[in-house]
């Protein structure tokens, strides 16, 4: 829920939505990323400074997702890139309103079908206000006994071929990223 609506993406074709509970009145914002980026569907979903921010996953035997988001103030696709992640799609995104940054987690999958080419799944920083992708790294974890924690962010034997979230603490500004499956969660500052 955003400015009282709710958005979405839907399956096939790469559609983006946005619904209105107070009237009842569902709107398509962006149609047919099929066509020219050879999109599916929008799978990550996250708002801020007017924005409906969204990464896609490819069609069928397709890889390298993309990233992009409509502007509410204007009612415009203002944003679209593929493969900022080469041959890779973005499960979790988000946006940062403070620093103006874009954070998102990637997987080494494509569309249904295709063969992986990459083989490490990483969190990927990106410049709203320049649009420029900043870099991107990677979250291994590593078993530590020492701690109550199962894993820390060290370089270490588990390399995640998705990341399922990332998110922050508005608060603290720590962020937290789950390599690999929902039950593992790793935190610190980006």
């Amino acid at each position: 829920l955003y400015q009282d609506k709710i958005y979405g993406g839907s399956y096939s074709g790469g559609y983006l939505w946005e619904f209105d509970p107070a009237t009842s009145v569902h709107t398509e914002l962006i149609h047919g990323m099929l066509d020219e980026y050879y999109q599916a569907r929008v799978h990550g979903l996250t708002v801020g400074d007017n924005k409906v921010f969204f990464s896609t996953v490819p069609s069928t035997s397709g890889l390298g997702g993309c990233l992009g988001w409509w502007n509410l103030e204007t009612g415009e696709w203002e944003y679209m890139e593929k493969n900022l992640v080469q041959d890779q799609i973005f499960i979790s995104i988000h946006y940062d309103e403070k620093t103006d940054l874009l954070y998102a987690a990637s997987s080494i999958a494509g569309g249904s079908k295709a063969k992986s080419t990459a083989t490490e799944a990483v969190i990927m920083v990106f410049d709203v206000a320049e649009k420029k992708k900043l870099g991107e790294f990677s979250v291994r974890a590593e078993a530590n006994p020492d701690s109550d924690m199962v894993f820390d962010l060290e370089a270490g034997a588990v390399i995640p071929e998705y990341i399922s979230c990332v998110t922050q603490d508005p608060a603290t500004g720590e962020y937290a990223v789950t390599p690999g499956i929902a039950t593992l969660v790793v935190t610190g500052t980006i």
